[in-house]
């Protein structure tokens, strides 16, 4: 009696043991959205995220996969990206800098800010303004009256703006012309071509192609960049429990050091960068600069181009 007693008391033991603090799986697996630029979703980039949002659920026992969601390039897709998260469709979700404080009253009620990410070493990327290597221009202010061509117009109007000149770019600009630059060696190829005389885009973006590509390392040179916006941020729903969420981002952070993650760790090289604790106060520059394009009509002058243009 003593002994059936015994067992069973350890039995309620364990099975109340397993009440508390045991974890149950979710009922689904987790999504993480990641947006992309139409052109780079069907790409071996997005396969790559996928492939290694695989060996993070495999290496925690977390089920966790990554979904893309196409975009066209230049769109603000913040609020799609929310709806989609309040749908419950995405459970950790993707934003770009601007996109994140435009919205982020809404997004803050919904999601929390958990990682982010370093390019060419920065947790920011560069507005830069790319030339051919043997033009005479010294200044932004020299490019008055010449060629500009892209898609979209907001880097130009910072790197305008840090240099005093606060005019629309059709003013200042003799001409421009629409120019998907989803593919990048397309505008380094006009540029070259002399069909532009400036390319003004994200500087990691060049810099990757032109570290490939000995041709537009030598004939492209960098005129000026400016610290513009924040790297890529990864929000978590609240819904999410916390455990998980904790788990899957210590071993994000870890990816680029941990040898269960070597397959990808080319891909770190090639951006020279990793993953890293998201801090607000790197938010510091991509505030100043949504209030700039908020007061002084950037954004509204950049939609008003993609959408003449775009379509």
């Amino acid at each position: 009696m003593k002994t059936f007693a015994r067992s069973t008391a350890l039995a309620l033991a364990a099975l109340f043991f397993l009440a508390v603090f045991a974890r149950p799986a979710p009922a689904k697996d987790y999504v993480m959205l990641v947006p992309m630029v139409e052109g780079l979703a069907e790409g071996s980039f997005a396969k790559v995220l996928k492939e290694f949002t695989a060996t993070v659920s495999k290496k925690t026992g977390i089920p966790l996969r990554m979904e893309d969601m196409k975009y066209s390039k230049g769109a603000k897709i913040g609020k799609k990206v929310l709806d989609m998260v309040k749908a419950g469709k995405a459970d950790v979700a993707q934003m770009n800098g601007l996109d994140y404080l435009m919205i982020k009253k809404d997004v803050d009620e919904v999601m929390y800010p958990v990682f982010s990410m370093t390019l060419m070493k920065k947790p920011y990327t560069e507005a830069c303004a790319f030339v051919r290597a043997d033009s005479s221009y010294k200044t932004i202010a020299d490019l008055k009256g010449k060629k500009w061509a892209g898609t979209d117009t907001m880097h130009a109007r910072y790197l305008m703006h840090i240099e005093g000149i606060d005019k629309p770019m059709a003013e200042f600009f003799g001409s421009m012309a629409y120019l998907l630059d989803s593919d990048t060696t397309k505008p380094l190829d006009a540029l070259l071509a002399g069909k532009m005389d400036v390319y003004i885009t994200s500087g990691f973006v060049v810099d990757m192609v032109r570290n490939a590509n000995k041709d537009y390392a030598k004939g492209i040179r960098e005129l000026k960049c400016a610290e513009y916006e924040h790297n890529w941020i990864f929000l978590a729903s609240k819904n999410m429990d916390k455990e998980d969420i904790k788990t899957l981002v210590k071993t994000i952070l870890r990816a680029h050091k941990d040898k269960d993650f070597a397959q990808f760790q080319f891909m770190l090289t090639a951006i020279q960068g990793n993953f890293i604790p998201f801090k607000a106060e790197e938010m510091e520059t991509t505030k100043k600069i949504l209030k700039l394009a908020l007061d002084k009509g950037w954004l509204k002058e950049e939609q008003a181009w993609l959408k003449k243009n775009s379509n």
